[in-house]
């Protein structure tokens, strides 16, 4: 006799998608420049179990290249995420 998941398919494909979602969120704001808007959805990505930072630093790696304000926000997202590369996988 099989016993049913704690968690369902489709809780599984939301966590998903919030997790894409956040990401690009936070890509976004690394794109155009905007430290405010990157802290704010580094707290998305807290809350969004999974994926979601690793998806995150996949997106924002292949910008290339990030503003000065960017670079000196996300000194904060890191020093607050001391395990930050765990979520990542590096």
């Amino acid at each position: 006799m099989r016993t049913r998941s704690l968690v369902s398919k489709e809780q599984l494909r939301e966590e998903r998608r919030e997790a894409m979602r956040a990401a690009r969120y936070f890509e976004y704001a690394c794109k155009f420049g905007d430290p405010d808007k990157l802290l704010v959805t580094a707290g998305l990505l807290d809350e969004t179990g999974g994926d979601g930072w690793r998806l995150a630093m996949k997106r924002v790696a292949a910008l290339g290249s990030v503003s000065k304000d960017i670079q000196k926000a996300f000194v904060n997202i890191w020093t607050q995420h001391k395990g930050l590369p765990l979520p990542v996988g590096h």
